[in-house]
């Protein structure tokens, strides 16, 4: 397991936020190009204290020359960075990035050779500080279509009527149309329209799938991701279902889309969203739920957290022990009346268990754990979003759901509970009565439904199959059947 405790402050402080330095950067050199196709990299920094951060470029040819490009978190989305003054060539790499809303100063500049075999070893340079970084090139990634593609795509770009500016790309199957259509939700973090993950790009592949069948789909880039506005620090699930609805709301403007056949589907958190849009609006004609929380949010969280360490080897007892404390901060964080020192000694000893974990069981350097860190983790527990997930109730959401609705998971989910949630699920959507539910579990899939081995996280990146085929038919399949195009 590569996530250690104190890995996301560390590295905010050197890549998006340490307040010192004059902020001077040079000119870049002038380079010769390489051959004009799409280039991603996988990059790994190496923080203080030996930790490592794993990230993605993902450079792009501009018409008339040079490159544009951007670099996101793999283990964390949470920032997507644009590259400023970047030179790419066949020897070399150089490009400054500053995170969104950091003072100029806290800009970093990334150099790297590229001779050689790789990994190619470069230096981070920030405010005074150093950092040794490599990089590699993405691993095959098979689905993802390459052209010619038989379908159309366009721009689609729509508002909440809170004011938040959503950027899309609406896929559109040949033909005249109408076409039934699907706007596509992801899952927690800042994710781009693509849901860009461990180098893969699954709402690309299923956009492509779709498109091929005769189903259309709206992805959008999340609240303050590329060409979206917003505060996501803010921002609830309720926001988030406001914003798909607006998106269905554009898509049944669109004289190719069916109005009357517009359904949702999400991942992960995406898929809460999509059963909450469902209860906003009566556009949404159906709901296909991946991997969604349909129990508590908190106790998905623990499970989670339970899951994860067990498939990395921890024993069971050291994982009930944190358990029992998270659920104790979560009760604590729940309760209005409770006293913020308690709230804070127990976000402290659930650091405190964490880091002894890893480093008992995991490999991770010894810590000890500051004044400053338990008040960064105590912001992220306090922020509307994280408290939003953790009181996360399912009931009063998926008891309301009266459309048709289609609901999957992997076996080998570490982060939603298989079993038991599904069998939530079916539950609570009966409850409302309506009697259009499958649910079902798929034999050897992950929580992003690739065929794996563990389940673990560690595993998304190295397979190459970005969602298995058999569940893209099945959810093809059952939207075709909801959707009057039959086989």
């Amino acid at each position: 397991m590569r996530i250690t405790a104190g890995l996301f402050l560390i590295a905010v402080l050197l890549l998006a936020g340490c307040p010192h330095g004059n902020g001077e950067t040079t000119t870049p050199p002038e380079v010769t190009p390489p051959a004009q196709t799409p280039v991603l990299l996988g990059a790994t920094l190496v923080l203080p204290g030996g930790d490592l951060m794993e990230f993605q470029l993902t450079l792009q040819p501009k018409d008339g020359g040079g490159w544009d490009g951007s670099m996101f978190y793999l283990l964390k989305q949470d920032l997507v960075i644009p590259l400023d003054d970047l030179a790419y060539a066949a020897a070399a790499i150089r490009f400054t990035a500053i995170a969104p809303g950091q003072p100029e100063e806290a800009r970093a500049t990334f150099e790297a050779p590229l001779q050689g075999d790789p990994p190619w070893v470069g230096t981070l340079t920030q405010a005074g500080h150093s950092a040794e970084f490599s990089l590699v090139p993405m691993p095959d990634r098979p689905q993802t279509p390459q052209p010619p593609f038989p379908y159309s795509t366009r721009e689609l770009d729509f508002d909440n009527p809170d004011g938040t500016h959503l950027a899309g790309t609406l896929t559109v199957p040949e033909g005249a149309g109408p076409h039934p259509a699907v706007i596509l939700l992801t899952g927690s973090g800042l994710q781009n329209r693509d849901y860009a993950l461990f180098w893969h790009k699954p709402w690309v592949v299923i956009a492509d799938a779709f498109a091929r069948r005769g189903i259309a789909t709206l992805r959008f880039d999340d609240r303050a991701v590329g060409g979206s506005t917003g505060n996501p620090s803010d921002t609830t699930m309720n926001d988030m279902a406001a914003d798909a609805v607006a998106g269905v709301e554009a898509l049944a403007l669109q004289p190719d889309i069916d109005p009357e056949r517009i359904g949702v589907l999400g991942h992960s958190q995406g898929a809460t969203v999509a059963a909450l849009a469902s209860n906003l609006s009566e556009r949404v004609k159906f709901v296909v739920h991946l991997a969604g929380m349909a129990l508590p949010g908190g106790e998905i969280l623990v499970i989670q957290e339970g899951l994860i360490m067990a498939a990395a080897g921890v024993p069971p007892e050291p994982i009930a022990e944190l358990q029992e404390v998270h659920r104790r901060l979560h009760t604590l964080l729940l309760d209005p009346a409770a006293d913020e020192a308690a709230v804070r000694e127990a976000a402290r000893d659930v650091m405190v268990r964490q880091y002894g974990i890893g480093t008992t069981y995991l490999g991770a350097p010894e810590h000890t754990l500051t004044e400053a860190e338990i008040d960064h983790a105590m912001a992220v527990w306090r922020a509307p979003a994280t408290m939003d997930l953790v009181g996360f109730d399912p009931v009063p959401v998926l008891s309301k759901v009266k459309v048709p609705f289609l609901a999957l998971n992997g076996t080998l989910d570490l982060q939603v509970p298989c079993q038991p949630d599904l069998e939530a699920a079916e539950r609570l959507v009966g409850e409302s009565g309506n009697t259009d539910v499958t649910v079902r579990a798929l034999d050897g899939l992950n929580h992003a439904f690739q065929p794996a081995v563990t389940g673990n996280i560690d595993e998304y990146e190295q397979i190459a199959t970005t969602i298995d085929p058999a569940a893209l038919d099945i959810i093809i399949d059952w939207i075709r059947a909801h959707t009057g195009l039959g086989d």
